[in-house]
């Protein structure tokens, strides 16, 4: 096969010496568009190759971290339901304890990795209205410095400018909605983690 370029399609040349109305053919080393586009032509395959290593690489990745979330979800629904069921107890509100931490540094993981359009199965919301807190919710805030992960046991006039939020019956500990919004409460950052039965609904 011939190494010609002609001068008209810029292709190479299939009649070599045949095409004298147009010129004739010319020698590629002497034609810089033909060196142009071959190398354009190089560089884009090499970054496809690029593209295409990155892809696998994602795919993977995406693979690993769904597997991890898996996990967490596992991990989570484990607490929840050893918490209600009585099998496992919760550290009281007050004592300082890493296990408060748990459940939302789960949360937090499984939002941070979760894809814009993916649901997470519970997000913390602020507290921001009289109400909104329901009996069997999770709430996270802090007390004396304490980070204190806790449910909602009992709600004294609910809905109402009057709200009380008790976590802990048998020590009083408890919270008014009202002031825990407006930020003079001892309970800062009042986050609230609907109950499964609410989100059911």
């Amino acid at each position: 096969m011939s190494d010609m370029i002609c001068r008209k399609s810029m292709a190479r040349c299939i009649t070599p010496g045949m095409c004298s109305p147009h010129g004739g053919c010319k020698d590629p080393a002497f034609n810089p568009e033909w060196d142009r586009l071959k190398a354009a032509q190089e560089s884009l395959r090499e970054h496809m190759q690029i593209i295409a290593k990155q892809n696998d690489e994602l795919v993977d990745l995406r693979a690993r971290l769904a597997e991890r979330d898996a996990l967490l979800k596992l991990a989570r629904q484990f607490v929840v339901n050893g918490v209600d069921l009585g099998y496992i107890r919760m550290p009281d509100c007050d004592t300082p304890d890493p296990a408060h931490d748990l459940l939302p540094m789960i949360d937090a993981a499984l939002s941070a990795s979760a894809e814009p359009s993916a649901p997470v199965e519970k997000d913390w919301e602020p507290l921001t209205s009289a109400g909104q807190v329901q009996l069997g919710d999770w709430m996270s805030f802090r007390v004396a410095g304490s980070h204190i992960c806790a449910k909602a046991t009992l709600i004294i006039d609910p809905g109402t400018e009057h709200e009380e939020i008790v976590y802990n019956v048998k020590k009083n500990h408890y919270f008014i909605t009202s002031m825990a919004i407006d930020g003079t409460s001892t309970h800062k950052g009042v986050l609230v983690s609907k109950s499964k039965q609410e989100i059911a609904q």
